[in-house]
């Protein structure tokens, strides 16, 4: 509680037109202003009810991006009926009671309500392993897209070397050593696909990923090097291995190449 007072018992009981709201939604409705004495109405045809607390955020899923969203609490009282705005409404128990015992209690204080008590745990489980299978999805997914984008990588510069055999004999064949022709077909396929890695685009459009991460720091240095890490390996794989197999070339074949 921030500032006002919480419901009293009698206005809990009775359905009482007041309510509590929650401090973004302070600041969404009465910017400036002290909430607390000013009136709102829920629906259209509902009575005003008066503000008499406001509460701090409340983050209601742990996965939404959005970040805590505003809230206004009214007294749950007699429900009028279906029409009326009040469709659910959840209580958390401390403690393990019987099933029944709560479904009796809600019933004789709400009669003609539904009940669904579920343990937050099993509750808890049920969540956290769909949003796993999703995380262990997409992570198989990226693992996938690296693999492929490390053996098309390897493709197109072992095309690229296999174009230079012609030259890269005539270098042999004058004397070049097999550590400087390494080198220079690493430097001329490592360099210019390095420069295409993107990473320093991405890091530019950091800002524009916070509206789209939730409780994730975009500066992350880790998962940058991690990615310039993983990326850099593939090239490496890439050029490396076909540059040994150019210093490899007999300069005799090379020069009756084409």
């Amino acid at each position: 509680m921030l500032s006002g007072r919480t419901f009293g018992e009698a206005e809990a009981l009775n359905g009482a037109p007041v309510t509590i709201v929650s401090e973004g939604a302070a600041r969404l409705l009465w910017p400036g202003e002290d909430p607390l004495g000013q009136r709102l109405s829920l629906d259209r045809d509902e009575t005003e009810r008066v503000v008499v607390g406001v509460v701090g955020d409340v983050q209601e899923n742990a996965y939404n991006v959005l970040g805590p969203q505003p809230a206004v609490y009214v007294p749950i009282g007699p429900v009028e009926g279906r029409g009326s705005f009040l469709a659910a409404a959840y209580a958390v128990i401390r403690g393990t009671p019987p099933a029944d015992v709560v479904t009796a209690i809600v019933v004789e204080a709400v009669p003609g309500a539904t009940v669904d008590v579920v343990d937050i745990g099993e509750r808890m489980d049920m969540v956290m392993d769909r949003e796993q299978f999703q995380s262990g999805l997409l992570g198989g997914l990226a693992v996938l897209a690296i693999v492929l984008a490390a053996v098309g990588v390897y493709a197109v510069l072992a095309h690229t070397v296999a174009r230079q055999t012609r030259e890269l004999g005539v270098r042999i064949a004058f004397g070049a050593r097999r550590a400087a022709i390494v080198a220079h077909v690493v430097r001329r396929t490592f360099v210019p696909s390095a420069i295409g890695l993107g990473l320093a685009i991405a890091y530019g459009f950091r800002q524009v990923l916070v509206e789209y991460l939730f409780r994730i720091n975009p500066d992350e240095s880790a998962t940058y090097l991690l990615a310039l890490g993983l990326v850099s390996a593939a090239l490496v794989a890439a050029s490396v291995v076909p540059a040994y197999r150019a210093a490899s070339i007999d300069p005799v074949i090379a020069l009756r190449n084409e």
